[in-house]
């Protein structure tokens, strides 16, 4: 039972996810193509499985500080990819304004913060907006749930030209939301990518090789191209 450790940290909350788990067992960065078409290096602990799904649960709904604690950090497990090379932009997903006035919690900032102080990444909490509340998601297909959020994200701020970004989220499931995203970020000259979620519900898709989309997810330093999914 793989995942025990994780139920065990919600009474052992000044012990580090590297001490219960050490590297998840289904963990690791691989190139997946989102539902816009865009292609991008994305980092996942796990299934959403019994276990792993139960952890999140009690740390998003409960809210359980201390399973929050052992999910965030997971983030140490992160580092075996060259996109940190880059210093990319971290930003979590932003929260539905009811729901996180419900829960006072949101998971995707603390693992963000947490990466941030990991990476030495700059971390913006609230450029990524969601001013508006949306109907529940879960459910939905991938076409419906690309629709349901087209236009819900907005930027606040102002952010350097050709910023490149890794987005923050505590569950992928059709891709929907990364993807959304990524185009509310391109749309003020921004790049996603990559990013970091605790686990996956659907498998995702998987990017044509000859598709220019997947060219440009990857990064470019000293007019060369590198792999960020290449260990270092």
């Amino acid at each position: 039972m793989p995942w025990l450790p994780l139920l065990q940290a919600m009474f052992c909350p000044h012990q580090t996810g590297e001490d219960l788990l050490g590297p998840p067992p289904e963990s690791g960065w691989r190139t997946v193509a989102l539902p816009s078409g865009l292609a991008i290096t994305l980092w996942s602990a796990g299934r959403y499985d019994s276990q792993l799904a139960q952890t999140i649960r009690k740390a998003k709904y409960g809210p359980r500080w201390a399973a929050g604690r052992c999910l965030t950090d997971l983030m140490a497990h992160t580092g075996r990819s060259g996109i940190w090379q880059f210093q990319p932009t971290l930003m979590p997903i932003p929260p539905d304004p009811a729901r996180l006035a419900r829960r006072g919690f949101h998971l995707p900032a603390e693992m963000a913060k947490q990466l941030g102080r990991q990476h030495r990444c700059p971390v913006l909490l609230r450029c990524l907006d969601k001013p508006l509340s949306t109907p529940v998601q879960a459910g939905l297909r991938r076409r419906d749930r690309l629709e349901g959020l087209r236009g819900q994200f907005e930027i606040r701020g102002t952010l350097p030209k050709h910023s490149q970004v890794v987005l923050v989220d505590d569950v992928f499931t059709t891709g929907a939301t990364l993807a959304v995203a990524a185009l509310a970020l391109k749309d003020v000259g921004a790049e996603v990518i990559g990013a970091v979620v605790l686990s996956v519900v659907q498998a995702p898709l998987e990017p044509s090789l000859k598709s220019r989309h997947v060219m440009r997810a990857l990064p470019r330093r000293a007019g060369r191209t590198s792999d960020p999914t290449q260990h270092r």
